[in-house]
């Protein structure tokens, strides 16, 4: 796969519309309005349309399902991320667990002149890691990936619970609570086959964002 092509600008991980703004500052308001301007802001931010998902950080990471599950061929779905603007793959799947797409990836991305990256952080479905250097690798690997031009797609075989654990962490690491990251994750609208996604993260994945301990 080709190499992350950077640029000057160092985009946060969630911008001034994210949880990174006065709305979940627990100076300016309290939990129960930050929840529910949080709800309002995630009923307003679609994903691309033929591919389920949500935003995470609005125009710069979006977390969805694998791309060969569902209604669309994994071509299908391929060709609407690209369009869309996605350049760079986060697989959080054990491998043999779905259908391997970073051939056909980068034969398309080939077909538009387009250049790309894929990584693959394989995660449990339900367990927690046993060590915290493992999501500490896909930390790493996103924030790389958000300071380059282009969408980060970041997804296990369902939407949610392994993109969630890794995003609660990253909000843990960039100063919200693990409450208030693990109920602004159950207030997103995941999707998942044209249908809302209904698994939560396991409680062992919710005990493991609880004790995330932020780097310096």
């Amino acid at each position: 796969m080709r190499t992350i092509q950077r640029t000057t600008a160092k985009p946060p991980l969630l911008d001034s519309q994210g949880f990174d703004s006065p709305e979940f500052d627990a100076r300016e308001a309290s939990y129960g309005t930050r929840v529910r301007r949080q709800a309002q802001f995630l009923s307003d931010v679609q994903a691309p349309v033929g591919l389920d998902g949500c935003w995470v950080a609005d125009g710069r990471l979006l977390a969805g399902a694998h791309p060969g599950l569902g209604p669309y061929a994994v071509g299908d779905r391929l060709d609407v991320l690209l369009e869309a603007g996605v350049r760079h793959f986060v697989d959080l799947t054990l491998p043999g667990e779905c259908a391997e797409y970073a051939w056909e990836l980068d034969l398309r991305a080939d077909a538009l002149g387009e250049d790309v990256t894929y990584a693959r952080h394989p995660l449990s479905r339900r367990r927690a890691p046993a060590a915290a250097t493992a999501i500490t690798a896909v930390l790493d690997r996103l924030n790389e990936c958000l300071r380059a031009d282009g969408i980060t797609y970041i997804h296990g075989r369902d939407p949610m619970r392994r993109p969630g654990l890794v995003v609660g962490c990253q909000m843990v690491q960039r100063g919200q609570s693990p409450d208030v990251a693990l109920n602004w994750l159950e207030t997103r609208n995941w999707r998942n086959g044209g249908h809302l996604e209904t698994r939560p993260l396991s409680r062992e994945q919710q005990e493991f964002v609880r004790a995330w301990t932020p780097r310096s």
